[in-house]
């Protein structure tokens, strides 16, 4: 089985406000996924320890815990990961679905849509559902195995259409699955070609592991985030829209290790980088980041510094909650005013101000590649005043800065012999927005 839990920031004059994250409970196994009914309320799912104790805690408004579902199968893959529910999807009426990772090499209790009616269900009051109160399942991972050509599923998530109809993102045979709503039709919407590794570690493909699915509005297909495997690499992991004819197209790309995805009211995009992976340490602890993204763009980085971790709900646009894996716990926060939700009139306010502002300035990087010394120059054409001069790698870190720059200079040379070959951003910053050049350091 495929390991699932072995960005181009580019500033646009928007300041980047991160929120304090608060955890919200602890002391969990494994946690996975996290959602939020409408009354807002959070299911977080706890894979347990390999022993059926895989369960689903609810963390209520008023921060009261309870235990939901218990005892649900859990068991060690070969892999070492402990494999039980991913995720709580809530549905009409008080229904619930859950969404049982793993393939039937567990047992027959993996790789399923589980159904539950959980009407008149009181978390704290009602007693804890087990799998025999289900009222029925969908087996996904038998057709998964077939699909995948080599013998291996894992439903990862799983969405329904507006007329009913599950898809769902299988991370082990790369494919977007369909389920008819009443469970009897299967079919492959679309399958995800590995990627060619730019490395000697690892096979000659990378796998690109869809991860997270959201259905876009209006029949208007659905967007999926990619983890991609082995080696883990940076800024290869991308958001893809699938049209409902499987048509796959990127949506955006440059992006690292995505495991999950939400859209609010006003169809702003949150995605959840899992991490960052570097050999040999492997995946980097505090690495995990929520990004928010509209029309195909990076707005802004609203919350980092925790996980790694695989899960991530958006409540009415307002409330942001992720999990983190190696620490057991689920964080919350509320999403700051300045990239809240942003509407499409201030989205577009931004837009206009950028292009205006690009329009009087002629901004430039050389030589491209470079190996040692960076000439940067700008036209004059500028009020006066003071300029930041900035550079980031390609997950938005701060390699180098130099506030308090005269625009007048027109120019700066700045040394980067010592970083790291790769892709960086130049951003020239002034009270009248903001510019980026991208360029690339060689040995």
């Amino acid at each position: 089985m495929k390991k699932i839990l072995c960005i181009l920031m580019i500033t646009i004059g928007v300041n980047h406000l991160f929120a304090q994250l608060s955890v919200l409970t602890d002391h969990l196994n494994t946690v996975i996924g996290v959602s939020v009914d409408e009354g807002g309320n959070k299911w977080v799912t706890d894979q347990g320890t390999g022993q059926n104790d895989g369960q689903v805690i609810v963390v209520s408004k008023t921060g009261k815990k309870s235990v939901a579902f218990n005892h649900l199968p859990s068991k060690i893959s070969e892999e070492g990961d402990a494999i039980s529910a991913w995720k709580v999807i809530h549905m009409s009426y008080g229904r619930k679905a859950l969404l049982m990772g793993g393939n039937g090499h567990l047992g027959t209790d993996y790789g399923k849509l589980v159904f539950f009616d959980l009407a008149g269900f009181v978390p704290g009051t009602s007693a804890p559902k087990t799998m025999a109160d289900s009222t029925h399942s969908y087996d996904i991972q038998a057709f998964g195995r077939v699909v995948s050509g080599k013998d291996d599923s894992d439903p990862f998530s799983a969405v329904q259409d507006e007329d009913g109809n599950w898809f769902i993102a299988d991370a082990a045979a790369d494919a977007i699955i369909r389920i008819s709503r009443n469970g009897k039709n299967r079919s492959v919407l679309a399958k995800f070609n590995g990627i060619p590794n730019p490395t000697p570690i690892g096979g000659p493909f990378i796998d690109v592991v869809p991860t997270g699915i959201i259905a876009l509005p209006n029949y208007g297909g659905f967007l999926v985030t990619t983890l991609t495997g082995f080696p883990f690499l940076n800024g290869l992991a991308s958001i893809y829209k699938v049209d409902r004819d499987g048509t796959v197209t990127p949506y955006l790309k440059g992006l690292t290790l995505l495991t999950d995805i939400a859209m609010d009211q006003d169809k702003t995009i949150y995605v959840n980088q899992f991490g960052k992976f570097s050999l040999p340490n492997g995946f980097v602890f505090g690495s995990g980041q929520v990004i928010r993204i509209r029309d195909h763009h990076i707005i802004d980085t609203i919350a980092r510094g925790y996980g790694p971790g695989p899960g991530l709900a958006v409540f009415q646009g307002r409330k942001l909650y992720v999990t983190s894996l190696f620490t057991g716990e689920m964080l919350g926060m509320d999403i700051p005013i300045a990239t809240q939700s942003a509407s499409s009139s201030l989205i577009g306010q931004l837009e206009t101000r950028e292009s205006a502002f690009s329009k009087s300035l002629s901004l430039s990087t050389y030589p491209n590649p470079v190996s040692d010394l960076l000439q940067v120059a700008w036209n004059r054409q500028l009020e006066s005043g003071e300029a930041q001069l900035q550079i980031t790698d390609l997950n938005g870190r701060s390699i180098w800065q130099q506030n308090n720059v005269n625009v007048a200079d027109g120019s700066k040379r700045i040394n980067v012999s010592a970083f790291v070959p790769g892709s960086y951003i130049f951003t020239l910053n002034t009270k009248s927005g903001s510019s980026n050049q991208k360029f690339n350091v060689v040995r």
